[in-house]
């Protein structure tokens, strides 16, 4: 819409010698070229007069583009309250995370104190600290107590 003004100033070219300008397309595409801040450099006018109109189509398609960037950006941040249900929703995950991989440790821990004392039922006896820990997870440590050992001590 505002580049049309700008296009018949560049058209006004079309006189100069040497001029490129011959027809309105080349107008438009050296307008569309120089407002996106591209620059081919193909195409330039000749006179004052369109080297003025480029130079302000320049400075208006900086500003336009600027005005573009912003307007996409500010589509994508998030708001105030947007923000607090992306934190509540991130420290949800990390707290059922935690506890999923507490209770994995918890039940490995298990396991390797089972099979340590399935492996040798003496440790039972002797050692205080499998002891506590067989205690803390719930790992029957005595021998006499297990079925699977009291045949085996038959």
């Amino acid at each position: 819409m505002f580049e049309l003004p700008l296009n018949e100033f560049v058209f006004m070219d079309k006189d100069a010698p040497h001029s490129y300008f011959t027809h309105i397309f080349n107008s438009w595409y050296i307008t569309v070229i120089t407002m996106t801040t591209v620059g081919y450099g193909d195409l330039h006018p000749n006179t004052k007069m369109g080297k003025l109109t480029m130079m302000v189509t320049c400075l208006w398609g900086a500003f336009m583009i600027s005005l573009m960037v912003l307007s996409v950006s500010s589509m994508f941040d998030l708001k105030k309250n947007q923000l607090l249900a992306l934190r509540h929703i991130r420290l949800t995950r990390s707290a059922a995370k935690t506890i999923t991989r507490a209770f994995k440790f918890y039940r490995e821990k298990k396991k390797y104190y089972q099979l340590k004392l399935k492996i040798n039922p003496s440790l039972a006896q002797s050692s205080g600290f499998i002891q506590m820990n067989a205690a803390a997870f719930g790992v029957s440590y005595e021998v006499s107590s297990n079925p699977d050992y009291a045949a085996a001590g038959q």
